[in-house]
């Protein structure tokens, strides 16, 4: 069970083509790939959920999920 207070969630560049969702940016798993590797050396990621229209980054407490977005949060 995925608790909301320990996610952030990460849109995914999404074009809604007549009901049909198509990514915009090949290259953005490969990127959040890496952005994921290197966030993780300072804030420990639990799991990574891959959903419809976003990706939902679980942390391992609030703790490290409120640090992430005081650093990371407006990149986004």
């Amino acid at each position: 069970m995925v608790e909301k207070k320990n996610c952030v969630r990460i849109p995914k560049p999404i074009l809604d083509c007549d009901g049909v969702g198509v990514l915009m940016d090949k290259d953005f798993y490969i990127n959040m790939t890496s952005h994921f590797d290197k966030i993780n050396e300072e804030f420990p990621i639990k799991d990574v959920h891959d959903k419809e229209d976003h990706l939902l980054l679980e942390f391992i407490d609030e703790k490290h999920t409120t640090m992430y977005n005081l650093k990371y949060g407006d990149q986004r």
